[in-house]
């Protein structure tokens, strides 16, 4: 039927933003299945039809629609789509690469100009905007433009960088800890949970590590937020995807770890807080309350009736330990959950290597030997090493004195030589230097504490390019 036939229907705030989520996360999906899949294939051709009927939706109450991409955010006029910025990162990165800063939507768009538009945004030899809206005028797409942002609109002056640098996704890190602290609240307050800002983060960190990206494990030796329990929510997370990515789990199993570790501590918003943050050893009173936590994040869980059951076993079971001394005690003597198995050495490895109330934050050296040495009994062995391997003798994030007595900060392991990791020179020496130690004469003399060495953790990491 043709456009003109269609009534403008009017359309509040509130309703436009839903609709523009569902049109971004429709373009990803469209993205997603020209990859897999040829134009005239049902799956792309279902897809296409539904992204132009959400477009043709939204233009028949406003003029125009126009969406930006900055960074590692997607906006909508002066909104930041927080979900969409974190589950959509592979639209980001296809823009970037076309250097696009915005696409616009006019009325009049056809569903032809909309495929057309998606071949060319995935087409590999489209070099910058200027490239791009030129090939938009030859295919003859006149209701779509792209361009950049003019200085002073939302994101212009910052440049993009494809989720491969720490800064980039240190922005990304806090928006994930900005939407779990609201679903943590939401629990707390007994309102209805946002499940799909939990799917979005997990979304977000499953998908870099996929790619392999390193920067992921490197954001968790960042100590910099107030808010202990999401920030290590999201650092488990992170840690036992990265884990289980290297066990050789599925794209689908992934997403049931990340979801599982996300929320398995959900339960301590019913733990009071003078008992969670006490500087002191607790009571034998406050250890059962403490105690309490996994079968309260259990509970909360299963409220959620959308969510995958592996969840809820993490939850319950992140504390029974591998030899099942730990809590809560149960009846059934079978081994935890592979899901449980993995998020209890993260969390516990976490757990050691953050400043906590009552103890100074272990070195990653330390911590990785006190779960080696002197509980190993509560791990699983191959998984326990095998976590070991993927961090390096040196983690990411470790500073390290050189064999010339330089300081410097580990920023990437080398997978052939553990003992020769890349590293950041961060002393007056020789500051910002990068040093591949596999093809230097030097080596790692000592493993330092960033609070001996006065060494800023998160600037240097944010820095590193």
């Amino acid at each position: 039927m043709p456009w003109q036939k269609y009534k403008e229907v009017r359309m509040s705030t509130e309703d436009h933003i839903v609709l523009v989520k569902k049109i971004v996360s429709l373009l990803m999906a469209c993205s997603k299945n020209l990859f897999l899949y040829p134009i005239g294939h049902p799956q792309t051709r279902n897809g296409i039809e539904q992204l132009w009927q959400n477009i043709f939706a939204f233009l028949r109450s406003r003029p125009l629609l126009v969406l930006s991409f900055s960074d590692c955010e997607i906006f909508f006029e002066h909104d930041l789509l927080v979900d969409e910025s974190l589950s959509c990162q592979a639209l980001l990165d296809i823009c970037a690469a076309k250097r696009i800063n915005r696409i616009s939507f006019l009325p009049g768009l056809t569903q032809n100009e909309v495929a057309a538009f998606l071949v060319l945004l995935n087409k590999s030899d489209s070099d910058g905007a200027g490239d791009f809206t030129a090939a938009l005028a030859e295919a003859e797409i006149s209701h779509i433009e792209v361009k950049r942002l003019l200085p002073g609109q939302a994101g212009a002056d910052k440049p993009h960088s494809p989720g491969s640098s720490v800064k980039a996704h240190q922005q990304q890190y806090d928006m994930a800890l900005t939407g779990l602290g609201e679903v943590f609240s939401q629990a707390q307050n007994e309102q209805p949970i946002a499940i799909e800002r939990v799917d979005a983060i997990v979304e977000w960190l499953v998908s870099n590590i996929v790619s392999g990206d390193s920067t992921m494990v490197a954001l968790t030796a960042l100590r910099q937020h107030d808010e202990y329990t999401c920030h290590h929510s999201i650092n488990v997370a992170i840690l036992a995807v990265a884990l289980a990515h290297k066990l050789g789990l599925d794209r689908q199993r992934l997403v049931w770890l990340g979801t599982g570790a996300l929320l398995h501590d959900i339960g301590k918003i019913n733990i009071p807080k003078e008992i969670i943050n006490k500087p002191g050893r607790l009571t034998a009173d406050e250890w059962q309350i403490m105690k309490r936590h996994p079968v309260e994040s259990t509970q909360i869980l299963s409220g959620l009736p959308t969510l995958e059951s592996s969840a809820l076993i993490v939850a319950f079971e992140h504390h029974i330990g591998y030899d099942l001394s730990g809590y809560p005690v149960r009846s059934q003597q079978r081994p935890p959950h592979l899901f449980s198995r993995m998020v209890q050495i993260t969390d516990t490895y976490d757990g050691l290597t953050s400043k906590r109330s009552y103890h100074a934050p272990y070195l990653p050296t330390e911590a990785l030997h006190y779960m080696l040495c002197v509980m190993p009994q509560a791990f699983d062995p191959i998984l326990l090493k095998l976590f070991v391997l993927s961090l390096g003798i040196y983690p990411v994030g470790s500073v390290v004195k050189l064999s010339n007595d330089q300081l410097a900060l580990v920023v990437e392991e080398n997978q052939n030589d553990l003992l020769r990791p890349q590293v950041k020179i961060v002393d007056d020496s020789g500051r910002g230097r990068l040093v591949d130690l596999a093809g230097s004469p030097l080596s790692v003399k000592q493993i330092m504490s960033p609070a001996d060495t006065e060494v800023d953790l998160a600037k240097e990491l944010l820095t590193t390019s």
